[in-house]
């Protein structure tokens, strides 16, 4: 019974050195340029080893993606449902995803939907509508919020307008700031809420 408990602990600190190597080289490399004998090699272990736990490149890539977002969905779900005013909750979501994720969204959408074969699409639009779509909306779909669009701004128009942007954000911050400046956050949300004109 010891030996097997001992096993499957070792199987599982396996998997998991696996998953953390492949989410750094995936998330700073993107899927095309990383290999799974690069992964290996960083866990040391052999390729035929890391095929025991995932099948392929796309099924290791699929496992780090919703490992990913699982733990962002959750962060992301702790503002929307906070007792903050709208404005503080973007600010804190996008806080969120400029320290806390590891890649850029455009990075990790062009591996999604551009190095994936199409029968992964579904999966992983589900993935990202789940993750950040959702959350984004949420706050929107919240009564007060909901009442402040302009009229003809669906919840969904206001989601998707705030999330492209914080992807661009997200990709300049990663390419030329590594540190998020609060100041910058907070100006951004002044224009994305109320616009740069009087």
């Amino acid at each position: 019974m010891g030996k097997v408990n001992t096993r499957k602990l070792e199987l599982e600190k396996t998997r998991q050195a696996i998953l953390t190597v492949a989410s750094e080289l995936f998330m700073s490399k993107g899927f095309k340029h990383t290999s799974t004998r690069e992964i290996a090699e960083q866990v040391q272990i052999t390729q035929p080893n890391l095929y025991h736990h995932f099948k392929n490149k796309k099924d290791l890539y699929l496992a780090v993606i919703t490992q990913l977002t699982d733990n962002v969905r959750a962060d992301l779900e702790v503002i929307v449902n906070s007792e903050l005013e709208l404005d503080q909750k973007l600010f804190k979501m996008i806080v969120l995803l400029i320290e806390k994720h590891p890649t850029n969204l455009f990075l990790m959408l062009n591996d999604m939907f551009v190095e994936m074969d199409p029968g992964s699409h579904g999966e992983l639009y589900l993935i990202f509508k789940g993750t950040y779509s959702d959350n984004f909306a949420a706050v929107f779909k919240q009564e007060t919020n909901r009442k402040a669009l302009r009229e003809g701004v669906t919840v969904d128009d206001a989601a998707r307008f705030v999330l492209y942007n914080v992807s661009s954000m997200l990709s300049i911050q990663q390419t030329y700031q590594k540190t998020s400046r609060h100041e910058d956050i907070s100006l951004f949300i002044d224009f994305m809420l109320h616009g740069i004109t009087s």
